[in-house]
């Protein structure tokens, strides 16, 4: 299942701002059980690939709580969107 959209203003590529490249990048990845996320890989592209590369970049840093079975925390597929909007 797909999250809420994050927003990675602070890794906007200034390519992409003078362009006005706007897009939702959709990535894969795995949340491991203390939070953090591994693996993370364009599902769909924005349609630029700057775009792309920028959302893998900033979901390197995110963390997640983790799912649990039997009250354990577990590694878990999710995938989540990344939106590029300028204005």
């Amino acid at each position: 299942s797909v999250g809420r959209p994050h927003v990675c203003q602070q890794n906007y590529p200034e390519v992409s701002v003078r362009l006005n490249e706007e897009g939702t990048t959709t990535l894969s990845m795995k949340v491991m059980p203390d939070g953090s996320v591994t693996n993370v890989t364009v599902a769909k592209s924005s349609g630029y690939s700057r775009l792309d590369d920028a959302a893998v970049s900033c979901a390197g840093r995110w963390r997640y709580k983790p799912a649990s079975q039997d009250g354990n925390p577990v590694e878990m597929n999710w995938q989540a969107n990344v939106q590029w909007k300028l204005h």
